[in-house]
């Protein structure tokens, strides 16, 4: 009888952590997923300023129009958004490989 209480306990313990886990790797994938999303949008930003930098796009009244710091700006900011978007492509990848 005792074995079976036993089996029993594990059971339900094993069907909590498969739970536990699976919870953890939807939330990890939403904010890899997110990071993604974000860098993308950053990198976005990068090419607005780089090119508004050297006056190819943006009206010509604005400070950063024809201004070599915004090129460089810009390019910092791509930067960033790469390094983003790689981080959250690794913990994508992590998240993928430790579930299954």
């Amino acid at each position: 009888m005792t074995s079976n209480v036993i089996k029993y306990d594990s059971t339900i313990f094993k069907v909590a952590h498969r739970l536990t886990i699976t919870k953890t790797y939807h939330h990890t994938m939403k904010i890899a997923r997110m990071i993604i999303g974000t860098g993308i949008v950053v990198i976005i930003f990068g090419l607005i300023f780089q090119f508004q930098g050297r006056g190819i796009v943006g009206p010509e009244s604005s400070f950063m129009y024809y201004n070599k710091d915004w090129i460089y700006y810009g390019i910092e900011t791509i930067l960033a958004g790469i390094i983003m978007c790689g981080i959250g492509a690794l913990m994508h990848m992590r998240t993928r490989s430790h579930v299954r």
